[in-house]
């Protein structure tokens, strides 16, 4: 298979190069609660951290009203990975961002908005899709345009219910890249909807109905799962502003990361099949 990069090293780089602290406030800080009072009513921040002969302890939190102890479970180091952070701000509002002995930033879930929250989770997403056309292409015994084109229809025929592989859509796509000289096939043209149906079907072929039941228990791509995972996937490629509305929002993108991984896993006879 082409590009048998594992997917645990992917990781790893996208949470090596893309940290927390590129994406938490600088620390504004106050003396005493009264200066954290004062600094709420001029730039309206909920929590302002407390510095005491240099050390920060203690935050005003104007929620509460109320000075409050940093908890440890409040700090997270400045080089955790930004898909970490999406799996802590998952369980807290907010956290302390630890420069080597001093706190220097917070973290809220709403700055998972910034734009370069986007670029870690669009590379995971394409990793994924590049493992399914590849498998795919593995399973295709005819890889010619035409081959292409009938083996999904092919496929299209043993699925129950409306929501097939838009292999119109993607012949329409194909051909006017064709035009243009650029060099691509049918599977390059799939949508991550079409691609998750084709990993779904090409599974169902392959397994025997307890293998099948195990894999659906393991990696879920029931019809509504994959509408959910393609509508987020176009949110990043349409560089939405907005990718958390509410916090509850992310863990819908912790299920979509989780689920990316899950799918190479099984792509390579790893997870379920171990």
């Amino acid at each position: 298979m082409n590009g048998d990069i594992p997917v645990d090293y992917v990781l790893f780089k996208l949470n090596e190069t893309f940290q927390v602290k590129d994406i938490a406030k600088e620390l504004v800080t106050a003396k005493d609660i009264t200066e954290a009072k004062l600094i709420k009513s001029e730039r309206d921040f909920d929590r302002i951290p407390i510095r005491i002969d240099g050390k920060i302890t203690t935050y005003y939190d104007s929620n509460s009203n109320s000075e409050k102890q940093i908890d440890p479970g409040e700090i997270i180091s400045d080089s955790t990975g930004i898909l970490e952070t999406l799996s802590y701000l998952s369980k807290k509002d907010f956290y302390f961002v630890l420069s080597g002995n001093d706190i220097t930033h917070i973290v809220h879930y709403s700055d998972l908005n910034n734009q370069l929250v986007l670029t870690p989770l669009y590379t995971q997403i394409s990793y994924c899709e590049i493992e399914i056309r590849n498998f795919a292409r593995e399973n295709c015994i005819n890889n010619t345009e035409k081959g292409i084109e009938n083996f999904l229809s092919s496929i299209n025929q043993n699925i129950e219910g409306d929501y097939k592989i838009d292999v119109k859509r993607a012949v329409k796509q194909f051909n006017t890249k064709l035009k243009n000289q650029t060099q691509t096939d049918l599977f390059d043209e799939l949508y991550l909807d079409d691609e998750l149906i084709l990993l779904r079907e090409l599974f169902k072929v392959k397994l025997n109905s307890d293998q099948f039941k195990k894999f659906n228990n393991y990696i879920n791509l029931s019809d509504i799962s994959i509408r959910s995972y393609n509508e987020l996937r176009t949110n990043i490629m349409h560089s939405k502003p907005e990718i958390i509305k509410q916090k509850s929002d992310i863990s819908k993108w912790l299920d979509f990361m989780n689920f990316c991984q899950k799918a190479i896993n099984v792509i390579k006879g790893k997870g379920v099949f171990q």
